[in-house]
């Protein structure tokens, strides 16, 4: 997606309270300047599949934003969160997405290794592919329920609401009208 061309779209009233600095925001010198004056940041780490080494994906990619919002004193970094604000097994959401599709979608376990080599064989890198497994892993024991739920941490939209919104449209496409 074309990150310029969506901001030059976004409603009146968000173009008013943005301010648009362009460059990469995987180079230093933009972030820098992307952040002077800046009371509020909106921080989002694009995925690299193909990156050879996870620390370089998101780390090195994220220090230059950590050093420019401790030099400009920035206040609040804003996250997005991925976690809804109900728990809901992968059985559930298959559901949810059945009956707002209107066709059936089911959830199948499958083996971490099976993944990881889906993964790659897909084009992402194994460093990558290893994080994303072992992320899986992580979230099989819990990684998302390690702590509770806030009305600040966690999106007010619910999985039904995304899969009405985003899914349906994205699926479905010009069958909706």
């Amino acid at each position: 997606m074309d990150c310029p061309r969506v901001v030059s779209q976004a409603l009146e009233p968000v173009r008013r309270r943005i301010e648009i600095v362009e460059g990469s925001h995987g180079e230093a010198s933009v972030v820098d300047r992307a952040f002077e004056g800046a009371d509020t940041v909106f921080w989002l780490c694009p995925p690299d599949p193909r990156a050879e080494s996870v620390d370089k994906a998101y780390l090195e990619f994220t220090r230059s934003a950590c050093d420019a919002i401790r030099r400009h004193g920035v206040a609040r970094v804003v996250s997005v969160s991925a976690l809804g604000p109900e728990d809901l097994s992968f059985n559930d959401m298959a559901q949810i997405m059945s009956e707002v599709l209107g066709r059936p979608v089911h959830y199948q376990l499958i083996a971490l290794d099976t993944y990881k080599a889906n993964l790659m064989k897909n084009g992402m890198s194994e460093a990558m592919a290893q994080a994303m497994a072992d992320m899986m892993a992580a979230k099989d024991q819990g990684l998302d329920n390690a702590e509770q739920r806030t009305p600040e941490s966690t999106t007010p939209t619910s999985f039904r609401e995304w899969c009405e919104d985003v899914l349906k449209p994205a699926v479905l496409g010009d069958r909706l009208r």
